[in-house]
């Protein structure tokens, strides 16, 4: 098996691993064309016309063929050059210059997929269909690891590029920005006012490449986040009204900001309103954290794990921490208690993991 991962970067004939391989006119109705891992063929530098002119005089790179066996509709399946097959049926060219090897389905979708990836018009949400295809063919995200090389938080910005709303996938569709702190910090916009995620993008593909699109977005960010109520206010309401940021005050108050002058309370309480409230999942709650954020979480949710993992009473501890007012049901003391449970049922050598605790709140 070729490991898609480890091919990045590298050119398709290192991938076919055979650079001297001989080429051959290929009749271009004798190439079988199925799915591929792009969708996208036109080129803000080049468009398809243009390329197929450019291919009509000199075809500078040849396509790559799967040989497929003796019986099948067509001889030839294409693994790369599709944006080269298209132009050429444009421009009315019969034949290109191809290699052709015998390869399994495996073996041509992850050379697909690495020939793409190498190419800069393979967006990241095109990877991040292949990396779900991935997981849906290898069944467990410990084996897309392990394929892909790469951890648990990137997994989860991938798969999270599958769910951007409107305004945040335009970054990625229309090339403006591939950071994922500018990504996730558009997303946190759209989810509260659209008009200005618009607005905001807008002004990115304007400027990009001239102005610091970071500090844009995280300016536009704080301008419509919602403020959370202050500890202590004298003559906020109570009753029917009263959100959780409010019936949670005890919890916050126990709370220190972090370090990096991150708002902990408020942040734990914006966390369990997205995960309760509005039913998000934890690998998109944890996709939009920045990460000062997800490092402030860790440090304030690890120290009710490793007290409950010490504990000799699981259920005296837990009721102490509700009476001292360190756990709650909703707000900053739900996720501490749901740190506390993770605690309990592991065992002294399990590690702390941010999200099994949010898990626990879904």
């Amino acid at each position: 098996m070729l490991g898609a991962g480890g091919a990045m970067g590298t050119g398709i004939d290192a991938l076919f691993g055979d650079a001297e391989m001989p080429e051959f006119a290929v009749n271009l109705d004798d190439v079988e064309i199925i799915g591929q891992v792009r969708e996208e063929f036109e080129d803000d530098e080049q468009g398809l016309s243009e390329l197929g002119v450019s291919l009509a005089k000199m075809q500078i790179q040849a396509i790559f063929l799967r040989v497929m066996p003796a019986g099948h509709p067509k001889p030839f399946r294409l693994v790369a050059g599709e944006r080269r097959v298209r132009a050429a049926r444009l421009q009315g060219l019969a034949t290109l210059r191809a290699k052709a090897k015998e390869l399994t389905d495996e073996e041509a979708e992850d050379l697909q997929f690495a020939e793409n990836t190498h190419r800069k018009n393979l967006t990241q949400i095109e990877e991040a269909r292949k990396i779900q295809r991935d997981l849906d063919t290898l069944g467990s995200v410990e084996a897309v690891l392990e394929r892909h090389n790469k951890g648990r938080p990137w997994l989860s910005k991938m798969l999270s590029l599958l769910h951007l709303p409107e305004q945040a996938k335009r970054l990625v569709n229309e090339s403006i920005s591939a950071d994922a702190e500018v990504i996730s910090t558009v997303r946190q916009v759209e989810k509260v006012n659209p008009a200005k995620a618009k607005e905001l993008v807008d002004d990115l593909k304007k400027t990009r490449g001239k102005e610091d699109a970071r500090a844009k977005a995280l300016a536009v960010r704080d301008e419509v986040k919602p403020k959370a109520p202050k500890a202590g206010k004298k003559g906020a309401e109570k009753g029917a009204n009263t959100t959780v940021a409010q019936k949670d005050m005890r919890t916050r108050d126990m709370l220190a900001s972090g370090s990096s002058g991150v708002d902990v309370p408020s942040l734990l309480v914006d966390i369990y309103e997205r995960l309760a409230v509005q039913g998000q999942r934890p690998e998109e709650v944890l996709s939009d954290l920045q990460p000062e954020e997800q490092s402030a979480c860790i440090a304030a949710l690890r120290t009710p794990f490793e007290q409950a993992r010490k504990a000799e009473n699981a259920g005296k501890h837990v009721f102490a921490g509700l009476r001292e007012g360190r756990f709650a049901t909703e707000g900053a003391g739900a996720l501490l208690l749901a740190a506390c449970m993770c605690g309990l049922e592991g065992s002294f050598n399990s590690e702390f993991r941010l999200d099994d605790v949010l898990s626990v709140i879904v």
